[in-house]
């Protein structure tokens, strides 16, 4: 290990973070949603019931119960009573985002030059949607945490043609704290890519990931509080969160954030300065070189495919919000 390249890293996040947390100390609330979710959060703390989700008196079933929990575990930590200090329920997202740039440095610097996983670091925690994301008590900056663990596994495996029993354990953790942060959204950065390259590669890498005991794992975490926000709720859950929540956003723009098909295409160019300053000599590289990515170099073909595959996804939904394809600047950085 170079210690000395390794300390420069942890002193450059450490600036960073410093600096982004002077914004998280001093802005006032920025957001409708974070508002929300910070009541919501200060609701559960205030009833002591850490099951179900309220606004006040109000259900709030739109996400599941993750980001009220750790919204709620730093307010016991760092906040008091009557828990209004918005700083603190952003927390979570400062926090998991700069997890998130530690975890990619240090997995990537394993396999590529210190110098590319520091630039993918670079790219990232610099980019205008980062920097907004970082600043807001929602559910964005945790759950890129627990995609990114996911995906540096597979990067890992798709490398190496074999995966760890304690990666597995890690990878379906991960990806049931994702769903109880946002639901299923997850799978769309995870799974969803890795089936498409295992479809065009003829060769099934998912079951690389399959172990029973833990997949029994990830029900047992995932499994619990859907069974009890269900019987609290008398199935409103459900109603509320899958068929007004979910399926709207998917059937049409809701709350007037629906744009057309190139809505993410035009603004990566704003969210993901300064990385966006070098896109264009991306897209020629693979151009120029895409039958040989494609035969002779998995791993760029998926991290081509791990970026694609989300993209594509969100441009087609009509309600579209920057933040959606955040995840998909990890493997694009």
């Amino acid at each position: 290990m170079n210690f000395s390249r390794d300390h420069k890293f942890i002193l450059f996040l450490a600036i960073c973070f410093c600096i982004y947390l002077q914004g998280i100390l001093n802005l006032p609330v920025i957001d409708r949603d974070e508002a929300r979710f910070a009541t919501a959060s200060k609701t559960m703390l205030l009833n002591e019931d850490y099951v179900d989700i309220k606004m006040v008196d109000e259900p709030r079933y739109k996400k599941p119960i993750g980001i009220y929990w750790f919204q709620s575990l730093a307010n016991v930590i760092f906040g008091d009573h009557p828990y209004d200090k918005i700083w603190i329920y952003r927390l979570p997202s400062i926090l998991g985002v700069f997890l998130a740039m530690i975890c990619i440095f240090f997995v990537l610097k394993r396999t590529e030059k210190s110098t590319t996983a520091f630039l993918t670091v670079f790219f990232l925690i610099f980019s205008t949607l980062t920097i907004s994301e970082i600043h807001q008590a929602k559910t964005d900056g945790l759950l890129f945490l627990f995609i990114s663990i996911c995906n540096l596994i597979t990067y890992g495996v798709i490398k190496k043609k074999t995966i760890k029993n304690y990666e597995i354990l890690i990878f379906w953790v991960g990806l049931a704290i994702g769903i109880l942060i946002k639901g299923p959204i997850i799978i769309i950065f995870t799974f969803l890519p890795l089936t498409i390259f295992s479809i065009l590669k003829k060769k099934n890498y998912i079951k690389l990931f399959w172990s029973i005991p833990t997949f029994m794992i990830f029900l047992i975490i995932v499994i619990p509080w859907f069974v009890l926000i269900n019987i609290k709720s008398g199935g409103l859950f459900w109603h509320e969160s899958v068929g007004n929540d979910l399926f709207n956003k998917v059937k049409s723009g809701q709350e007037s954030h629906g744009f057309p098909p190139g809505y993410y295409t035009l603004l990566i160019f704003i969210f993901f300065w300064p990385g966006s300053l070098f896109l264009s000599n991306l897209i020629g590289d693979i151009k120029s070189n895409y039958k040989g990515i494609v035969e002779k170099k998995d791993y760029t073909f998926y991290l081509i495919i791990n970026f694609v595959t989300p993209f594509i996804f969100f441009e087609i939904i009509p309600t579209k919000l920057p933040h959606y394809v955040y995840p998909a600047y990890l493997p694009l950085s």
